[in-house]
């Protein structure tokens, strides 16, 4: 068990847990002898902390460091998606996924939906092998989030 699982385990425990969790993840970020994969998990679990400038700093170090793509795939897209920048979220997303291997974690499609992707959603859903009912749902879900927000209502008040 690494010190990033240690820090994902404290922080599952409950809310008593999570200032403890977030003071080790933030250690293993500074730490220079942490491997990137380590920095990666840590950044993730900021990031879900709300930690989001620690979470960044992390996401820095394990782009640098040449963290495992399918770990980036989460830390890399939400903090584009933090900053507004869901073009950006999606190329991130897209590279690290072609780096990944097969086969992929059934998380990554839902993380393609939630970016707006459905290409990308339809792809990551195949090489998790998911059934054509979570297929169908994930590429539908990322059609909806690519979708102008502007509702037809919307645009008839506004005239």
């Amino acid at each position: 068990m690494t010190s990033a699982d240690v820090a994902w385990k404290l922080f599952r425990e409950g809310p008593g847990r999570h200032d403890e969790a977030t003071e080790l993840a933030t250690g293993i970020v500074g730490d220079a002898g942490a491997t990137p994969d380590d920095v990666a998990r840590a950044g993730t679990l900021l990031f879900a902390a709300g930690r989001f400038v620690d979470a960044e700093r992390a996401r820095v170090v394990a782009l640098a460091g040449g963290a495992a793509p399918a770990l980036l795939a989460y830390l890399d897209t939400a903090c584009c998606l933090r900053a507004g920048d869901g073009r950006a979220a999606r190329r991130a997303l897209r590279g690290h996924l072609a780096a990944a291997t097969n086969p992929l974690h059934s998380d990554m499609p839902w993380l393609a939906a939630q970016v707006g992707a459905p290409l990308l959603a339809l792809d990551a859903s195949r090489r998790a092998g998911l059934s054509y009912v979570l297929v169908a749902r994930y590429v539908a879900e990322a059609a909806f989030r690519r979708a102008p927000t502007r509702s037809c209502s919307a645009a008839i008040c506004s005239r």
